[in-house]
């Protein structure tokens, strides 16, 4: 594979990403928000688009928007076409965060099995992220507890 960088690829990650998610049934992110956001952190440089290119025939076949600090990449927006071209791109970018002194490479959520079991090959560390949301209109407060009441059955 090539590792290929850069603004230009943004939508070769984002249609990566999005297939990914069909495959896995997965309802996919906005696709206007998705590319707002990630075009505006990439701009910013606080995230880095990045491809694994077929040698061959020169299509890419895994992408992701890795946002990073000094110490620190995170694995964010991510998909591929089945095959080894994700465990490249995950190798390329662990030896650059590794190059720049970071010790972290944080490979994001797996709620999907497949995901999770593809991601545990890693033999990464589990490390516990929180989620909080406020929802400040009483309607929209109203709708979530009644989301949550079915939810738990």
């Amino acid at each position: 594979y090539l590792l290929e960088r850069g603004p230009n690829v943004l939508a070769d990650v984002l249609s990566l990403e999005r297939a990914s998610m069909e495959r896995k049934a997965i309802v996919p992110t906005p696709r206007v928000a998705l590319r707002m956001l990630t075009s505006h952190l990439i701009e910013q440089g606080l995230a880095e688009a990045l491809v694994a290119r077929n040698r061959t025939n020169g299509r890419a076949e895994a992408g992701v928007v890795a946002p990073r600090d000094s110490t620190r990449t995170y694995t964010w927006v991510m998909g591929s076409e089945p095959g080894p071209a994700m465990t490249f791109l995950i190798g390329e970018i662990a030896r650059e965060t590794q190059a720049r002194g970071g010790p972290w490479l944080c490979l994001g959520g797996a709620n999907v099995p497949s995901v999770a079991e593809y991601k545990r090959g890693f033999a990464p560390e589990l490390t516990p992220f929180f989620r909080v949301r406020g929802i400040s209109h009483p309607v929209l407060r109203l709708r979530e507890a009644w989301r949550q009441l079915r939810s738990d059955g």
